[in-house]
C-alpha cells in the first residue's frame, strides 16, 4: 500500500483505502453461487464439451474461495451449469497463454498456445472456454498463424465464459457476443432450438474473420437474475 501511495503521489494523487477488486466470476460465483445460476439456464448446452481454460493472471492474483491455484474447478463446474460437458482432466488449463510475448517473442507465445490448443483437441473438446478476454484473444487469433508454422489444422473457438451463460440463458449468438456483425442466416438467427446445435453451428462457420471479443452483453446476462 506505500508503494501504491508513493507511485499516485508523484501524479498529485492520494488513496486512503484500497477497493477490494474483484473479478466478475468472483462475484457470480460467491455472491450468486451456482445453484442460483442454474436455476435460470433455459436451454442447456447439452451434447458440447467444452475445455476450461482459467489462464494464469486471472487465477493467481484473484482466484476464488476454497479453489486451488493449480487445478482450478470453477470453470469446470461453470460449464457444467450450464449444461454442457467440462474436462476436468483437461491439464492446460493454468498454462500461460503467452500474451506477454505475443509481440516480443511471438515464437514462444505460439508454441504455448500451440500446447493449450492441442490439449483441448487430445480430450475431445469442442470448444475452449475462458474467463480471460487477453487469453480469449491469444489463443484463438494465433491458430491460423500456428497452422502455418507446425501443419497443424486448429480450428477451434475459444469463448468468453458469459458468451456461453448468455446463450444458456436463453439469448442468441447475436446477443452474447459471439455472432459476427453483418452475418445473416445462420442457424442462430432463423432458430432459437437446442443450444447445442446453435453454438456448434455458429461457432464452427462464424469464427474466421472474427474480431476479438471484449465487450459482452451483460445485460443478457443478468437480466434473467433480476427478473425472479
Amino acid at each position: 500500500m506505500a508503494d501504491t501511495r508513493e507511485a499516485l503521489k508523484e501524479a498529485g494523487l492520494t488513496i486512503n483505502d484500497m477497493p477490494n477488486i474483484r473479478h466478475m466470476v468472483e462475484v457470480l460465483i460467491e455472491d450468486l453461487g451456482f445453484d442460483e445460476m442454474k436455476k435460470h439456464v433455459v436451454r442447456p448446452l447439452e451434447g458440447v464439451k467444452i475445455a476450461g481454460y482459467v489462464g494464469c493472471q486471472t487465477n493467481r492474483p484473484f482466484g476464488v474461495n476454497g479453489e486451488s491455484f493449480e487445478n482450478p474447478q470453477y470453470l469446470d463446474k461453470m460449464v457444467e451449469m450450464v449444461g454442457a460437458e467440462p474436462i476436468p482432466e483437461y491439464e492446460q488449463k493454468v498454462t500461460c497463454c503467452g500474451g506477454a510475448l505475443a509481440f516480443s517473442e511471438p515464437e514462444k507465445a505460439q508454441a504455448q498456445i500451440k500446447d493449450i490448443v492441442e490439449s483441448a483437441y487430445d480430450h475431445g473438446a469442442e470448444m475452449i472456454v475462458t474467463p480471460c478476454p487477453l487469453c480469449q484473444a491469444n489463443v484463438e487469433i494465433y491458430q491460423g498463424q500456428i497452422n502455418k508454422t507446425y501443419g497443424t489444422k486448429f480450428n477451434i473457438p475459444v469463448m468468453y465464459y458469459s458468451q456461453l451463460m448468455v446463450v444458456a440463458y436463453g439469448g442468441s449468438a447475436k446477443e452474447s457476443g459471439a455472432q459476427r456483425p453483418g452475418h445473416q442466416g445462420t442457424a442462430v438467427g432463423r432458430d432459437r432450438g437446442q443450444a447445442s446445435e446453435t453454438l456448434n453451428f455458429q461457432l464452427r462457420t462464424n469464427r474466421q474473420g472474427r474480431l476479438p471479443l471484449f465487450c459482452f452483453c451483460w445485460q443478457a446476462l443478468f437480466k434473467p437474475l433480476d427478473s425472479k
